[in-house]
């Protein structure tokens, strides 16, 4: 299973686009890894976050892939997730922060 550790502030997603996000991240660790997604969510409480003295708009996603996944790999597991978020939030990419760390 792939782990994927979304960090979100609290009201920013709307449950739809939990599911629709949780099915994206499904299908990319398939397409890339033949493995389920195991997504974990964590909510910033309203206020809490902050980017330049504003209230954070920001998602960070963390997807745990296997160490010996080839660079060129994690570039097109980076990109997927932050297609798949932008599409699904309307979001400007500069508001995601994907990882691909080695489990």
């Amino acid at each position: 299973m792939i782990r994927c550790s979304c960090l979100i502030q609290a009201g920013q997603i709307a449950q739809g686009q939990q599911t629709n996000l949780e099915a994206g991240l499904e299908k990319i660790t398939q397409t890339y890894f033949s493995d389920a997604a195991d997504v974990g969510w964590t909510q910033i409480a309203q206020g809490s976050g902050f980017t330049d003295a504003k209230p954070s708009k920001s998602s960070i996603i963390s997807m745990s892939v296997p160490a010996d996944t080839a660079q060129e790999t994690r570039v097109d597991v980076l990109r997927a997730i932050c297609d798949l978020w932008t599409a699904e939030t309307g979001c400007h990419v500069d508001d995601v922060v994907a990882t691909a760390m080695s489990a």
